[in-house]
C-alpha cells in the first residue's frame, strides 16, 4: 500500500512540476535514491527531472555536492545543516529550479 501511496505522490509531483513548467533534481543519502526512484517512475517525467545524486559518504557529499567540510565535521553528515546545503547545491549543480 505504501508503495502506491508513494507512486501516486510522486505523479502529483511531476503534474504539478509540469504545469509550473518547474524542473527538480535530488540529492539523496539516507533514503538511497528512492525518491529518485520514484519520481522517475513517472511517464513523462524526462521533462521536469534534471538529475538526481545519491551521496552517503561525507567525501562525496564535499566533492560532488559541495556540502562545506565544516558543516559535515560540526553537524554531521546526517543533520538539517547537511541536508539544507545537500538541496540547495544540487539546485546550483543541475540549473534546476528545485532542489531536493
Amino acid at each position: 500500500m505504501i508503495n502506491t501511496q508513494l507512486f501516486e505522490a510522486a505523479e502529483h509531483v511531476v503534474a504539478t512540476l509540469k504545469k509550473l513548467n518547474l524542473k527538480i533534481a535530488t540529492a539523496e543519502s539516507c533514503t538511497g535514491g528512492m525518491v529518485s526512484s520514484f519520481i522517475t517512475s513517472v511517464s513523462g517525467v524526462s521533462e521536469v527531472f534534471e538529475m538526481g545524486v545519491t551521496s552517503y559518504s561525507c567525501r562525496i557529499k564535499n566533492e560532488i555536492l559541495k556540502v562545506k567540510e565544516e558543516t559535515l565535521r560540526d553537524f554531521g553528515a546526517i543533520s538539517e545543516q547537511t541536508a539544507k546545503q545537500m538541496a540547495e547545491n544540487i539546485r546550483k549543480i543541475s540549473g534546476a529550479d528545485i532542489g531536493v
